[in-house]
């Protein structure tokens, strides 16, 4: 028997291994495009406290069907635009002379899709009714968190599954998580966007560590062509070998048109456990 079918039978006979594939967890979305609540706001991103406040529906300005917009608030004072940050005394005082808090802010908005605009004035709220404001720390926090619990869980295929043999490759893959797009309504409407990365660890050893996606054998030699697969080789017999996946996931979130980077996220480690043989040849008579 040729070298490349025994490897082949090997590989057939001792892999044995179910491939699942990942729960996927994909919504679709417009990016940076605020999305009215149950409640019937809207957030927007307000300049002059680095915050995320509420913005009633009804002063977000007409709704086009199929146009996506942004959003943002900055006081009321004479030399402000978007993005503008000067307060101004009238700002401070029309909200209490009208017996609300806050100040007196101008919502401005401008479309992204499928047309793109520039930012004019829309309405006009009082900043302390929406108390209390979110902070992108609180933003970060809770996206994470959302993150952590919503992501696909990997499927990891070891070849071969149950018994390696030292000096022929054990090959390593997985079926691609890819990019998840996730719309998230709290604690601000927003898309999350992330993507993953993928290590391979041998034996609990740093130095063995590996990355990428792999792919199942196909044919190939792994000995004569290793860079076609992610693997690690054995040099002698291991009892018990393992190799152990570590997905880490970076992700943005953008809500009212700003855009966060979101904390690393390093999902709970996977482990797949082996024997690793050494192979002996053996007569027989014909």
């Amino acid at each position: 028997m040729s070298r490349a079918r025994t490897l082949a039978a090997c590989f057939a006979l001792l892999t044995a291994g179910v491939m699942i594939s990942p729960l996927k967890a994909i919504a679709s979305g417009i990016n940076g495009t605020p999305m009215p609540t149950a409640d019937g706001y809207i957030y927007a991103f307000d300049s002059s406290t680095g915050t995320h406040i509420k913005i009633p529906f009804s002063d977000a300005g007409p709704q086009e069907s199929g146009t996506s917009y942004e959003y943002t608030v900055t006081p009321a004072c004479p030399g402000n635009n978007e993005r503008g940050a000067i307060v101004c005394v009238t700002a401070g005082s029309h909200c209490a002379s009208i017996g609300q808090a806050g100040l007196y802010e101008d919502v401005w908005r401008a479309e992204t899709a499928p047309a793109v605009t520039a930012f004019e004035i829309v309405g006009h709220i009082c900043s302390g009714g929406n108390k209390p404001l979110i902070s992108e720390q609180t933003i970060r926090q809770d996206i994470s968190e959302y993150e952590r619990l919503h992501m696909p869980v990997p499927a990891p295929v070891v070849q071969p599954a149950a018994i390696a043999i030292v000096n022929i490759p054990v090959l390593v893959s997985l079926e691609p998580l890819g990019r998840q797009t996730m719309l998230v309504t709290q604690p601000t409407p927003g898309q999350l966007v992330a993507t993953p990365t993928y290590t391979w660890t041998f034996d609990g050893d740093p130095a063995t560590a590996v990355t990428g996606v792999g792919r199942p054998y196909d044919g190939v030699d792994p000995r004569d062509y290793p860079a076609h697969y992610v693997s690690h080789t054995y040099t002698e017999p291991e009892p018990h070998g393992s190799v152990t996946l570590t997905v880490t996931w970076n992700a943005t979130f953008t809500t009212a048109g700003q855009t966060l980077t979101i904390p690393l996220l390093t999902m709970p480690p996977i482990t797949r456990t082996f024997a690793v043989h050494e192979a002996h040849a053996v007569l027989v008579n014909n």
